[in-house]
């Protein structure tokens, strides 16, 4: 497992910060649960040990029928940073907007409650939005952890290359109002990739995105999870089609006609196929 020891320099970095002008901008984390309870403490722990201490911790049981509310109640007692609500089952798009509805914060960060965020994730992204107030979007690179390692170092380049596919990782932080005014996470949508989704819909008409080169996010990988059912290519097909058809829209202003499309795929295809018979 992963324990982050708060380094001796951010010690130093914590009384500097309570004296700047910032230190009212509370920062809010929305941790979605369902059947995780064994990897909660691990996340809340994550939390506590920020160099950034104003913040607020809303943990939402969805329904889940472990012990996740005996786990919530006592960090609650332990740190009253932390606060916890319990809804019926609604999907973890439901579970996030629930928190972000009762979240006190102008930022908000979404963070599944079997991940981890490194030390200085908050304290770097306020220090960054701060710098430049005109962005919409605080991320960054994500440390695989668990049954796979390794760094996803996916680059967002680009609203038209998000389109395409995903390249901003789960957590990330961004202004609670910004977030409201797009209408949150779509609850209509509970197989997954609904982060990919909000980002579409947060990030329309080029707003500004910072990817700091820096693995701060650390992604549990398990077996059996809404990401691995995602990677499934029938349900990957249905998302696929889904996200197309709400943003039919966006698609059209950034790329061809479909039909120009696949007319140049069926041509290259068997331009491809002519290519290995003549070499065989």
């Amino acid at each position: 497992s992963y324990i982050f020891a708060t380094p001796s320099e951010y010690r130093l970095s914590i009384i500097i910060l309570h004296h700047t002008e910032y230190m009212n901008d509370l920062v809010s984390i929305i941790i979605p649960c369902y059947n995780q309870a064994d990897y909660l403490p691990e996340t809340l722990e994550s939390i506590i040990q920020q160099t950034y201490p104003d913040w607020e911790a809303i943990i939402v049981n969805d329904g889940s029928p472990d012990n996740t509310e005996e786990i919530a109640l006592q960090y609650t007692q332990k740190d009253s940073r932390f606060k916890y609500y319990k809804k019926e089952n609604g999907g973890l798009s439901s579970a996030r907007n629930y928190g972000i509805h009762r979240a006190n914060g102008k930022y908000i960060i979404p963070l599944d409650s079997d991940d981890l965020i490194a030390p200085t994730f908050i304290e770097k992204g306020i220090n960054f939005f701060h710098s430049n107030p005109e962005y919409t979007l605080f991320c960054c690179l994500a440390q695989f952890f668990g049954a796979r390692d390794g760094v996803w170092e996916a680059r967002y380049t680009g609203y038209k290359e998000l389109l395409i596919s995903n390249s901003i990782v789960c957590t990330s932080m961004f202004k609670k109002d910004d977030c409201i005014k797009i209408g949150g996470y779509d609850e209509n949508n509970r197989i997954g990739f609904e982060d990919w989704e909000f980002y579409i819909r947060l990030l329309y008409k080029d707003q500004k995105v910072y990817q700091i080169p820096e693995p701060l996010f650390l992604y549990r990988i398990r077996q059996g999870t809404m990401t691995a059912s995602c990677n499934q290519k029938e349900n990957k097909d249905f998302i696929y089609q889904y996200i197309y058809r709400r943003h039919l829209d966006k698609y059209l202003e950034y790329f061809e006609n479909p039909i120009a499309i696949l007319q140049k795929n069926e041509y290259y295809k068997s331009k491809l196929q002519k290519y290995y018979k003549i070499g065989r």
